[in-house]
């Protein structure tokens, strides 16, 4: 994909099918968006005023994560094994689902959502990272980045 269209196209997003989708400034319900802004997710650690760069994980040990190198990252199980999955230059890191990660702080997540309806930008909404299923950045081929919450939940206890 061409840099320029890169930077133009929005950012995929989908909530948790069990998240009541409130935001956390203004305590209303949300809509179901399913595009953002690109360039505008911030990703927040105790202080809505002071985003982060990495997100905290425990794999094996303490690990972090730059979140401007994500192309995905997808809920696994309910709360908080995540799936990582970025990209340096054309080489996609993480599509196994087994090096899956345990966030292990609670973190808020903003963004500039685009209205379902006209795709126009709608006012800056906040939401805990639980109340979201997967932020999509990039291209990704792989069943992370296509198959459904409901299609994933329905085939517990299957291996991928």
């Amino acid at each position: 994909m061409n840099a320029n269209i890169q930077k133009s196209t929005p950012v995929k997003i989908a909530f948790d099918t069990h998240s009541k989708r409130i935001d956390m400034l203004s305590g209303l319900s949300l809509p179901d968006y399913t595009l953002v802004e690109r360039g505008s997710v911030r990703f927040y650690d105790a202080r809505l005023d002071n985003p982060v760069d990495t997100l905290c994980f425990m794999f094996a040990a303490m690990s972090r994560q730059q979140i401007d190198s994500l192309a995905l990252l997808r809920k696994l199980s309910h709360p908080n094994i995540w799936s990582f999955v970025s990209k340096r230059g054309d080489i996609v890191e993480g599509l196994n689902p087994v090096m899956s990660a345990d966030i292990v702080k609670m973190y808020a997540v903003s963004f500039i959502p685009l209205n379902p309806s006209s795709k126009k930008p709608a006012a800056k909404v906040h939401v805990l990272l639980t109340d979201m299923y997967s932020i999509q950045w990039g291209e990704v081929d792989s069943w992370l980045a296509n198959k459904s919450q409901t299609e994933y939940e329905a085939q517990k206890g299957s291996w991928y």
